[in-house]
């Protein structure tokens, strides 16, 4: 993660809890997800159209970032559901 995407990571995580409960967490997971990869295959494709320039790269990584956080709080949030879906003991020791 560059400095530019870690600062917006780091700002998005502590307000994606009302997000979370409003919205749930597999959507916003989903949905964050999507925006991110959005944003990473736009980079590619504005440099081979000759349209990337620094302030819209640092804009599509700031992007990034604010998608990640949120997401990855989901994902955590998400890990006991998926853990008892799946028939996995949650706590259970390493082997």
């Amino acid at each position: 993660m560059t400095l530019f995407e870690m600062g917006a990571y780091t700002l998005a995580r502590p307000f994606s809890g009302p997000l979370l409960d409003r919205v749930g967490q597999r959507a916003v997971s989903v949905r964050l997800d999507l925006v991110a990869a959005a944003a990473l295959a736009g980079v590619p494709a504005l440099h081979a159209a000759d349209l990337l320039s620094l302030p819209l790269l640092l804009v599509l990584v700031a992007l990034v970032g604010l998608a990640t956080g949120p997401s990855e709080t989901a994902k955590v949030w998400l890990s006991p559901s998926v853990a008892t879906d799946t028939g996995t003991p949650w706590n259970a020791s390493p082997p």
